[in-house]
Protein backbone atom coordinates (compact mmCIF):
# COMPACT_ATOMS: atom_id res chain seq x y z
CA UNK A 1 0.00 0.00 0.00
CA UNK A 2 1.13 3.48 -0.94
CA UNK A 3 1.61 6.13 2.08
CA UNK A 4 -0.33 9.43 1.20
CA UNK A 5 1.66 10.95 3.96
CA UNK A 6 4.88 9.55 6.03
CA UNK A 7 4.22 10.98 9.11
CA UNK A 8 7.76 9.44 10.98
CA UNK A 9 9.59 10.87 7.99
CA UNK A 10 8.02 14.49 8.36
CA UNK A 11 9.04 14.34 11.80
CA UNK A 12 12.79 13.52 11.37
CA UNK A 13 12.74 16.21 8.89
CA UNK A 14 10.74 18.88 10.54
CA UNK A 15 13.31 18.42 13.83
CA UNK A 16 16.19 18.05 12.09
CA UNK A 17 15.30 21.61 9.92
CA UNK A 18 14.84 23.15 13.28
CA UNK A 19 18.49 22.06 14.82
CA UNK A 20 19.86 23.51 11.98
CA UNK A 21 17.83 26.24 12.49
CA UNK A 22 18.97 26.92 15.97
CA UNK A 23 22.79 26.26 14.95
CA UNK A 24 22.31 29.51 13.27
CA UNK A 25 22.28 31.35 16.46
CA UNK A 26 24.14 31.06 19.10
CA UNK A 27 21.64 32.08 21.87
CA UNK A 28 17.86 31.92 22.08
CA UNK A 29 15.91 31.02 19.13
CA UNK A 30 11.83 32.49 18.84
CA UNK A 31 9.58 29.64 16.97
CA UNK A 32 6.26 31.20 16.01
CA UNK A 33 4.00 28.35 15.02
CA UNK A 34 1.62 28.88 12.59
CA UNK A 35 -1.33 27.01 12.33
CA UNK A 36 -3.17 25.09 14.95
CA UNK A 37 -0.32 22.80 16.97
CA UNK A 38 -3.04 20.22 18.32
CA UNK A 39 -6.14 19.44 16.96
CA UNK A 40 -5.23 20.19 13.22
CA UNK A 41 -8.16 18.23 11.77
CA UNK A 42 -7.73 20.06 7.92
CA UNK A 43 -4.70 18.92 7.47
CA UNK A 44 -5.40 15.59 8.60
CA UNK A 45 -8.35 15.04 6.52
CA UNK A 46 -6.57 16.23 2.94
CA UNK A 47 -3.81 14.25 3.77
CA UNK A 48 -4.15 10.64 4.62
CA UNK A 49 -1.16 9.43 7.00
CA UNK A 50 -0.67 13.17 8.81
CA UNK A 51 -1.99 12.39 12.06
CA UNK A 52 -4.10 15.76 14.14
CA UNK A 53 -1.17 15.51 16.87
CA UNK A 54 1.38 15.45 14.24
CA UNK A 55 3.30 19.13 15.60
CA UNK A 56 3.41 18.29 18.82
CA UNK A 57 4.64 15.13 19.05
CA UNK A 58 7.56 16.36 17.17
CA UNK A 59 7.93 19.03 20.01
CA UNK A 60 7.34 16.33 22.45
CA UNK A 61 10.53 14.97 21.21
CA UNK A 62 12.54 18.10 21.87
CA UNK A 63 10.36 18.43 25.45
CA UNK A 64 13.94 19.04 27.42
CA UNK A 65 14.69 21.66 25.29
CA UNK A 66 11.68 23.47 24.60
CA UNK A 67 9.85 26.42 26.32
CA UNK A 68 6.01 27.44 24.99
CA UNK A 69 4.73 30.97 25.54
CA UNK A 70 1.15 31.37 24.34
CA UNK A 71 -0.35 34.44 23.49
CA UNK A 72 -3.75 35.89 23.58
CA UNK A 73 -5.14 38.96 22.42
CA UNK A 74 -6.51 41.23 24.72
CA UNK A 75 -9.34 42.43 22.26
CA UNK A 76 -10.09 38.90 21.96
CA UNK A 77 -10.78 38.36 25.50
CA UNK A 78 -12.98 41.62 25.56
CA UNK A 79 -15.64 40.76 22.97
CA UNK A 80 -15.67 36.89 24.15
CA UNK A 81 -14.32 35.54 20.80
CA UNK A 82 -15.54 32.17 19.95
CA UNK A 83 -13.06 29.27 18.13
CA UNK A 84 -16.18 28.43 15.16
CA UNK A 85 -14.85 24.95 14.90
CA UNK A 86 -14.98 23.95 18.33
CA UNK A 87 -17.96 26.61 19.51
CA UNK A 88 -15.59 27.57 22.63
CA UNK A 89 -14.08 30.65 24.00
CA UNK A 90 -10.68 31.71 23.78
CA UNK A 91 -10.21 31.55 27.25
CA UNK A 92 -11.14 28.30 27.37
CA UNK A 93 -9.25 27.14 24.71
CA UNK A 94 -5.94 28.64 25.72
CA UNK A 95 -6.38 26.83 28.81
CA UNK A 96 -7.27 23.47 26.91
CA UNK A 97 -4.25 24.13 24.86
CA UNK A 98 -1.92 24.61 28.19
CA UNK A 99 -3.34 21.57 29.57
CA UNK A 100 -2.21 19.48 26.12
CA UNK A 101 0.71 20.63 26.16
CA UNK A 102 1.30 19.52 29.70
CA UNK A 103 0.22 16.14 28.59
CA UNK A 104 2.71 15.46 26.30
CA UNK A 105 5.47 16.79 28.56
CA UNK A 106 5.92 20.27 27.24
CA UNK A 107 6.64 23.33 29.69
CA UNK A 108 4.90 26.19 29.53
CA UNK A 109 6.40 28.73 30.53
CA UNK A 110 4.08 32.00 30.20
CA UNK A 111 0.86 33.23 28.79
CA UNK A 112 1.72 36.69 27.20
CA UNK A 113 -1.34 39.12 26.81
CA UNK A 114 -0.92 41.66 23.70
CA UNK A 115 -2.83 44.58 23.24
CA UNK A 116 -3.04 45.24 26.10
CA UNK A 117 -4.95 48.49 28.10
CA UNK A 118 -5.93 49.04 31.13
CA UNK A 119 -9.55 49.41 30.48
CA UNK A 120 -9.84 46.42 29.67
CA UNK A 121 -12.24 44.85 32.29
CA UNK A 122 -11.98 41.07 30.72
CA UNK A 123 -8.60 41.45 30.23
CA UNK A 124 -7.59 42.37 34.27
CA UNK A 125 -10.18 39.35 35.08
CA UNK A 126 -8.14 36.85 32.96
CA UNK A 127 -5.21 37.67 33.88
CA UNK A 128 -6.32 37.06 37.69
CA UNK A 129 -7.61 33.73 37.04
CA UNK A 130 -4.37 32.48 34.97
CA UNK A 131 -2.31 33.91 38.22
CA UNK A 132 -4.53 31.99 40.52
CA UNK A 133 -3.26 29.09 38.82
CA UNK A 134 -0.21 29.87 38.92
CA UNK A 135 0.80 30.59 35.27
CA UNK A 136 3.12 33.74 34.87
CA UNK A 137 1.17 36.52 32.73
CA UNK A 138 3.27 39.29 30.74
CA UNK A 139 1.47 42.33 29.04
CA UNK A 140 2.28 43.47 25.88
CA UNK A 141 1.03 46.79 24.62
CA UNK A 142 -0.43 49.04 21.63
CA UNK A 143 2.44 50.90 19.27
CA UNK A 144 1.24 54.02 17.55
CA UNK A 145 1.98 53.81 13.94
CA UNK A 146 2.15 50.01 14.30
CA UNK A 147 3.77 48.57 11.37
CA UNK A 148 4.97 51.42 9.29
CA UNK A 149 6.63 53.72 12.11
CA UNK A 150 9.98 51.36 12.83
CA UNK A 151 11.84 54.21 14.28
CA UNK A 152 8.87 54.08 17.21
CA UNK A 153 8.36 49.99 17.24
CA UNK A 154 12.31 49.58 17.49
CA UNK A 155 12.56 51.89 20.73
CA UNK A 156 11.97 52.82 24.32
CA UNK A 157 8.31 53.62 23.05
CA UNK A 158 7.62 50.48 20.97
CA UNK A 159 8.51 47.38 22.32
CA UNK A 160 10.79 48.65 25.02
CA UNK A 161 7.49 49.21 26.82
CA UNK A 162 6.40 45.88 26.78
CA UNK A 163 7.24 43.49 29.92
CA UNK A 164 9.95 41.09 29.01
CA UNK A 165 9.19 37.30 29.25
CA UNK A 166 11.30 35.97 31.13
CA UNK A 167 12.58 32.50 29.78
CA UNK A 168 14.68 29.76 30.85
CA UNK A 169 15.29 27.62 27.53
CA UNK A 170 17.18 28.48 24.53
CA UNK A 171 14.23 27.65 22.46
CA UNK A 172 11.06 29.12 22.88
CA UNK A 173 7.99 28.42 20.76
CA UNK A 174 5.27 30.78 20.75
CA UNK A 175 1.60 29.91 19.99
CA UNK A 176 -1.85 30.99 19.90
CA UNK A 177 -5.59 29.75 20.38
CA UNK A 178 -6.27 31.57 17.28
CA UNK A 179 -5.00 33.89 14.54
CA UNK A 180 -4.02 37.22 14.88
CA UNK A 181 -2.92 36.79 18.98
CA UNK A 182 0.58 38.92 18.08
CA UNK A 183 2.37 36.05 17.74
CA UNK A 184 5.08 37.40 15.73
CA UNK A 185 5.44 40.69 17.27
CA UNK A 186 6.05 38.84 20.78
CA UNK A 187 8.99 37.56 19.29
CA UNK A 188 10.37 40.45 17.44
CA UNK A 189 9.54 42.32 20.87
CA UNK A 190 11.58 39.59 22.70
CA UNK A 191 14.78 39.74 20.30
CA UNK A 192 14.90 43.89 20.70
CA UNK A 193 14.38 42.93 24.61
CA UNK A 194 17.36 40.69 24.36
CA UNK A 195 19.35 42.89 22.28
CA UNK A 196 19.16 45.49 25.18
CA UNK A 197 20.60 42.24 27.66
CA UNK A 198 23.56 41.69 25.50
CA UNK A 199 21.58 38.07 24.39
CA UNK A 200 21.90 36.48 21.02
CA UNK A 201 18.71 35.64 19.64
CA UNK A 202 17.06 35.13 16.13
CA UNK A 203 13.55 34.14 14.96
CA UNK A 204 11.59 31.59 12.19
CA UNK A 205 8.39 30.89 11.46
CA UNK A 206 7.07 27.15 11.42
CA UNK A 207 4.40 26.30 9.11
CA UNK A 208 2.75 22.81 8.91
CA UNK A 209 3.97 22.62 5.86
CA UNK A 210 7.37 25.07 5.80
CA UNK A 211 9.50 25.76 3.04
CA UNK A 212 12.93 26.46 5.10
CA UNK A 213 15.52 26.96 2.47
CA UNK A 214 14.60 25.66 -0.91
CA UNK A 215 17.81 25.68 -3.45
CA UNK A 216 17.58 28.30 -5.92
CA UNK A 217 16.90 28.01 -9.94
CA UNK A 218 18.33 29.62 -13.02
CA UNK A 219 20.00 32.88 -12.43
CA UNK A 220 17.61 35.39 -11.36
CA UNK A 221 15.10 32.53 -10.74
CA UNK A 222 13.79 31.27 -7.58
CA UNK A 223 12.94 27.95 -7.74
CA UNK A 224 9.15 28.34 -6.95
CA UNK A 225 8.65 30.49 -9.15
CA UNK A 226 6.68 29.48 -12.34
CA UNK A 227 5.66 26.26 -10.83
CA UNK A 228 1.82 27.44 -11.07
CA UNK A 229 0.71 26.31 -15.19
CA UNK A 230 -1.73 29.21 -15.76
CA UNK A 231 -5.33 27.58 -16.16
CA UNK A 232 -6.35 26.76 -19.92
CA UNK A 233 -8.53 29.25 -21.41
CA UNK A 234 -12.28 27.42 -21.34
CA UNK A 235 -14.76 27.79 -24.36
CA UNK A 236 -17.30 29.92 -22.54
CA UNK A 237 -14.53 32.84 -21.48
CA UNK A 238 -14.54 35.45 -24.43
CA UNK A 239 -11.64 37.92 -25.06
CA UNK A 240 -11.56 41.56 -24.36
CA UNK A 241 -12.94 43.93 -27.34
CA UNK A 242 -9.63 45.97 -28.11
CA UNK A 243 -8.71 48.58 -26.34
CA UNK A 244 -10.20 46.94 -22.98
CA UNK A 245 -13.64 46.75 -21.68
CA UNK A 246 -16.38 49.42 -23.06
CA UNK A 247 -17.16 51.01 -20.13
CA UNK A 248 -17.81 55.10 -20.78
CA UNK A 249 -18.24 55.87 -17.08
CA UNK A 250 -15.22 54.48 -15.63
CA UNK A 251 -11.66 54.19 -16.18
CA UNK A 252 -9.27 50.61 -15.67
CA UNK A 253 -7.37 51.33 -12.67
CA UNK A 254 -3.86 49.47 -13.12
CA UNK A 255 -3.06 47.08 -10.78
CA UNK A 256 -0.57 48.15 -7.53
CA UNK A 257 2.07 45.51 -7.89
CA UNK A 258 5.38 44.95 -6.83
CA UNK A 259 7.42 45.14 -3.56
CA UNK A 260 7.43 49.03 -1.59
CA UNK A 261 9.57 51.59 -2.44
CA UNK A 262 12.59 52.23 -0.31
CA UNK A 263 12.66 52.36 3.04
CA UNK A 264 13.48 55.54 5.46
CA UNK A 265 16.38 55.34 7.20
CA UNK A 266 16.01 53.91 10.78
CA UNK A 267 17.12 56.31 13.80
CA UNK A 268 18.11 54.49 17.15
CA UNK A 269 20.59 52.04 17.92
CA UNK A 270 22.14 51.25 14.24
CA UNK A 271 23.45 47.83 16.33
CA UNK A 272 19.85 46.48 16.16
CA UNK A 273 18.12 44.93 13.20
CA UNK A 274 15.11 46.69 12.63
CA UNK A 275 12.43 44.48 11.07
CA UNK A 276 10.12 45.91 8.07
CA UNK A 277 6.96 44.30 7.58
CA UNK A 278 4.91 44.22 4.68
CA UNK A 279 2.14 47.44 4.48
CA UNK A 280 -1.13 45.82 7.00
CA UNK A 281 1.11 42.29 8.18
CA UNK A 282 0.20 42.07 11.77
CA UNK A 283 -1.82 45.35 11.79
CA UNK A 284 -3.78 44.38 14.11
CA UNK A 285 -1.12 43.56 16.93
CA UNK A 286 -0.06 47.22 17.25
CA UNK A 287 -2.88 49.21 17.33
Amino acid sequence: MRIGFDRDKYLRMQSSHIAERRAQFSGKLYLEFGGKLIDDMHASRVLPGFTPDNKIVMLAELADEVEIVVAVNAKDLARNKVRADLGIPYEDDLLRHIDAFRSYGLYVGSVVVTQWTDDNRQAHDFKRKLEALDITVYRHFPIPGYPGDVARIVSAEGYGRNEYIETSRDLVVVTAPGPGSGKMATCLSQIYHDHQRGISSGYAKFETFPIWNPAPGPPGQHRLRGRHRRPRRRQHDRPLPPGGPRCPDRQLQPRRRGLPGPEPPVRGDPGLLALRLPHGHGRQHGR
